[in-house]
């Protein structure tokens, strides 16, 4: 990242100087603005907030020291540096009193600016790093309550004990995303768009590519909630416009918004949670990067499927080793489920195919002995129809082929699976990275992978995460936040949400059991 700099100074020479012995682009700094005046380094300040003030201690209207400390009060965040043509010892001790990071007497030599600057960059990188340990802390406790609050397991009574605030918001609503740009950016983007409205809310990390949003009201209504949605989806598409709006079959980063229904805090969380999850499949079906309500979406079709049949035309088409046949009858049943715009349909029948593969052709390695959780991991990761589609018939294709993985697509997933052995610890390791590291489309890539060790990329780098993560619970000398950030989680939450989906037991849970300590 870049760090803002504002340099004041009454002396034209002096400041044109000191602009010119700063090594900008080595430190990544810019320069946010110069003043001539106290007076104007202070309207700087609050029009363009900066890492670091350079001050003189002699200026007109407000001098150096005046502004050090109405700094120091508003603005602590930011590092101040005098420069100073009076080597007066009373000058420095009150600099010191206001946070000033060094006093530097002029003329400046470039050597000792330098080494300030980089002093004062090393103290705002400190600063931000346990900023962000104290908000992700926060964030972490405040979701296990109100997680908890949603399993059942703790009352809402108890929620208001840690969390007063909450008392004042009778009603509640949640809204699902899923968004596939394996980032927390567009997250962070709405979370914060809702709170400076006012809005009181909080994001749980459901999966990779999942997240719930649930937001307090005071009043049932969720008009003004839908509109900041809006705007903070516009303004993702102004800034990303790769971003397909009208299509099911294009690549690139997609948001699929739903909103849910206000509801009273008093009544259960888990059936309007429930309710809005398990729509979230919907965007299968709908244009992407909209928002909808429920009301938006059709009623799920609860009419029975002949599944036999089904699983007989699929058998008889790889018993005849009918490739062709096969792979029209796999686009003819999607042409049916996209018609009846049905998850239920396209569950039931997703799951049929690979069940199917599994009991009547047992001997295929490379398929799961669970299907259904399979099942369930692929519709979790997938935004498009084509992609599942395509995944089936590869399946299918190798029953008939008899295919095995060819040499080449086995070396590219060694490679691809010793990278992420390497990078694991990296928050920002994603699938669109791994493919720029090999320069490969990230469909291509992911299929390939996925043929030959029968799990997404995403799998494979959630197991490698798990497994580190565990070697550190065991050391016990680490805390739960600290060893999500070292195994390339940002989320604390989700950690331990993901460790507990995977394992059966929480991180702590773990950690305990591994040293033989007492919860």
């Amino acid at each position: 990242m870049s760090y803002n700099v504002i340099i004041a100074d009454d002396e034209y020479f002096i400041l044109q100087r000191i602009k010119k012995i700063i090594p900008w682009e080595e430190l990544n700094l810019v320069l946010a603005g110069e003043a001539q005046n106290g007076a104007e380094a202070i309207k700087l300040l609050q029009e363009h907030p900066a890492h670091i003030l350079l001050l003189d201690i002699k200026m007109p209207q407000m001098n150096g020291l005046e502004v050090a400390e109405y700094v120091h009060t508003h603005y602590p965040m930011t590092k101040i540096i005098i420069l100073s043509g009076y080597n007066d010892f009373s000058y420095a001790q009150v600099a010191i009193k206001y946070g000033v990071v060094d006093y530097l007497l002029k003329p400046v030599e470039a050597s000792s600016l330098n080494t300030t600057l980089e002093d004062c960059i090393k103290k705002i990188q400190l600063q931000e790093s346990h900023q962000h340990q104290i908000q992700q802390y926060y964030h972490y406790e405040r979701c296990m309550q109100l997680s908890n609050v949603l399993a059942g397991s703790l009352q809402l009574q108890s929620l208001y004990l840690t969390y007063t605030e909450l008392r004042q918001y009778p009603y509640t609503l949640y809204i699902c995303l899923f968004m596939n740009d394996e980032t927390s950016v567009s997250i962070t983007r709405i979370i914060s768009a809702l709170r400076d409205r006012g809005f009181d809310c909080e994001y749980m990390k459901e999966t990779d590519y999942i997240y719930t949003v649930q937001v307090f009201l005071t009043l049932p209504d969720s008009s003004a909630v839908l509109n900041i949605l809006r705007d903070s989806l516009a303004y993702m598409k102004a800034l990303d416009p790769k971003e397909p709006s009208d299509s099911l079959e294009k690549e690139g980063v997609y948001h699929f918004i739903l909103a849910g229904e206000a509801f009273p805090v008093m009544e259960s969380w888990k059936k309007h949670h429930k309710k809005i999850y398990q729509r979230l499949d919907y965007r299968f079906f709908f244009p992407h990067s909209q928002v909808y309500q429920l009301s938006d979406l059709p009623e799920q079709h609860t009419a029975a499927l002949q599944l036999s049949k089904i699983r007989q035309n699929i058998i008889y088409f790889l018993n005849s080793k009918d490739s062709k046949g096969f792979g029209d009858y796999v686009d003819q049943t999607f042409d049916g489920i996209l018609q009846l715009a049905g998850p239920e349909y396209l569950r039931l029948i997703v799951t049929e195919f690979f069940m199917t593969y599994k009991i009547s052709y047992y001997d295929m390695e490379n398929l799961n002995d669970n299907v259904v959780p399979s099942v369930d991991r692929m519709l979790e990761e997938e935004y498009l129809l084509a992609d599942i589609k395509d995944s089936i018939k590869d399946y299918g294709l190798q029953i008939i082929n008899k295919t095995e993985a060819v040499p080449s697509d086995i070396i590219l997933c060694k490679r691809i699976t010793s990278y992420i052995n390497s990078h694991y610890s990296e928050a920002e390791l994603s699938v669109a990275g791994l493919a720029e590291v090999f320069q490969l489309n990230p469909c291509y890539m992911g299929s390939v992978f996925k043929r030959v060790s029968n799990q997404s990329i995403l799998q494979y780098i959630t197991r490698v995460r798990m497994e580190a993560s565990k070697t550190l619970l065991g050391s016990g000398n680490y805390k739960i936040s600290e060893i999500s950030d070292m195994v390339g989680y940002l989320d604390a939450f989700y950690y331990s949400k993901s460790f507990k989906k995977l394992y059966g037991y929480s991180p702590k849970d773990y950690s305990l059991l591994a040293n033989h300590r007492e919860p």
